[in-house]
């Protein structure tokens, strides 16, 4: 049965206060570039989650390692939420007194695409154990009675684990090849006959290529760092 997701704000640029000036929502001084607008959501996601990253990798790698929809991914996000918003301070977008709502799936998959980015440069080519568990299933199958989970983006995880034991090295590539590139081209050629078999009934999406990154970038990371996932929220 599907759960309402949380939803959670970001003040963009930070929230100025209410006033009757009329430019409120501009910066200071020569503006450049122009207003964020709705169509710019991907283009702010994706600056979020680099920024997010370089500022806070031991959030970021403690993030990835809650199964998401948990209470300890929501407690985590929520007291991570002011400091994120921080890293909207763009010259091309200009993005003050305004606020964009995220899911944390929303924000998860770019956040662990950019730090996985990363982490393929020394990436050890080797690749992982066709009958590797993926990274959640020991947590799931440990989560207290009635604690919630985002199943959605558990199917989607298992799909790309599936993707990255099946070719490991094209999938290192595809997340190591720049965007439009010869290279992201010829990876996604040589993933295309894994990706059928790896597909569940339960898994409804549209398989673009910014897609297949966002779905094999956090299992991959998994892999690479071989931590385990935390089922539960740690006390404080």
């Amino acid at each position: 049965m599907k759960r309402a997701r949380p939803f959670f704000l970001l003040a963009l640029g930070g929230m100025l206060a209410a006033t009757s000036s009329p430019g409120v929502a501009q910066r200071l001084g020569t503006r450049i570039g122009r207003d964020a607008e709705q169509k710019d959501g991907p283009v702010i996601i994706r600056q979020i989650a680099d920024c997010v990253v370089a500022r806070q990798p031991a959030f970021v790698r403690s993030w990835l390692g809650m199964l998401p929809g948990t209470a300890a991914e929501r407690e985590l996000i929520t007291d991570m939420t002011e400091d994120m918003s921080t890293c909207l301070d763009s010259p091309a977008l200009v993005m003050d007194g305004k606020q964009i709502g995220f899911k944390p799936r929303t924000l998860r998959r770019p956040v662990a695409l950019a730090l996985v980015r990363k982490e393929v440069k020394t990436a050890d080519q080797q690749a992982p154990a066709k009958d590797l568990s993926p990274w959640f299933a020991a947590a799931v199958a440990a989560l207290p009675a009635g604690e919630k989970l985002d199943t959605t983006s558990i199917a989607l995880q298992d799909f790309g684990h599936c993707i990255a034991t099946s070719a490991w090295a094209d999938t290192v590539a595809l997340l190591a090849s720049e965007p439009d590139s010869p290279a992201e081209r010829g990876a996604i050629a040589r993933l295309k006959p894994a990706l059928g078999p790896c597909l569940t009934a339960d898994v409804k999406l549209s398989l673009t290529i910014p897609t297949i990154r966002e779905v094999v970038a956090e299992p991959v990371h998994h892999i690479l760092s071989d931590a385990p996932a935390l089922a539960v929220a740690t006390q404080r």
